[in-house]
């Protein structure tokens, strides 16, 4: 091979090295924003605090100069989603959460806590219908032995239990019959701020496993 030949393709090569690197940069520095954000958003719902306005400002800016960047991270998608969700005090909010959920479907069909999230929007918006149940039976159907699938589906689907079909109203038997098996007493809880203690008593009571004997006492009368 010729000399000149050797070098251009050493170079060639150092180019494509060069280019990796600094796309590898690029997504180490977006990955670092996107988790920051996620940290930050994780400890508003452990402190049950609400963030300040300059600090919801910098998370959503930092998100969004993330997803100009990394198009196609489901995770950057979803939290803007939640982002938009949380307050819901704009106009725009819930297409914005709309949207994003939906993004991040696109990428990442079978997570059971964007299904969720989406219920969770069309509760928010005084939408139970048809699309609502969808994305609650989708939930279940995907994250039936998550705990916080349990809890979500428990609580979205007991507010409006009588007026479910017949397969949404499965799917929240279903969470919750998960849910009392893995934590009665928190199933008992979300039931009972619910006004709804027949529900899962009733369910409760047909489980093999039975209850532990608070939370029989707490039934007692919902017959």
């Amino acid at each position: 091979m010729r000399k000149g030949a050797k070098l251009s393709i050493s170079a060639a090569a150092i180019a494509v090295f060069g280019v990796s690197g600094l796309v590898a940069i690029r997504d180490g520095v977006v990955d670092t924003a996107v988790n920051t954000a996620n940290i930050e958003m994780l400890t508003w719902g452990a402190s049950g605090a609400a963030p300040g306005v300059e600090t919801q400002r910098w998370v959503r800016e930092d998100l969004e100069w993330a997803v100009a960047r990394v198009s196609d991270d489901p995770v950057t998608h979803e939290l803007l989603g939640t982002l938009a969700l949380r307050g819901l005090s704009k106009p725009d909010d819930a297409r914005v959460a709309y949207e994003r959920y939906r993004e991040t479907l696109q990428m990442r069909p079978s997570s059971p806590y964007t299904w969720m999230r989406l219920a969770e929007l069309k509760y928010r918006t005084g939408d139970t219908g048809a699309k609502f149940e969808d994305y609650l039976q989708r939930a279940a159907e995907l994250g039936h032995a998550e705990p916080e699938i349990q809890r979500e589906g428990a609580f979205l689907g007991l507010a409006v239990y009588d007026d479910l079909s017949a397969p949404a109203r499965a799917a929240v038997d279903t969470l919750l019959q998960a849910g009392i098996r893995r934590d009665t007493p928190e199933m008992m809880r979300i039931s009972r701020r619910r006004g709804r203690l027949d529900v899962t008593c009733g369910l409760a009571s047909g489980m093999a496993s039975g209850i532990d004997s608070k939370s029989s006492q707490s039934c007692q009368g919902t017959e």
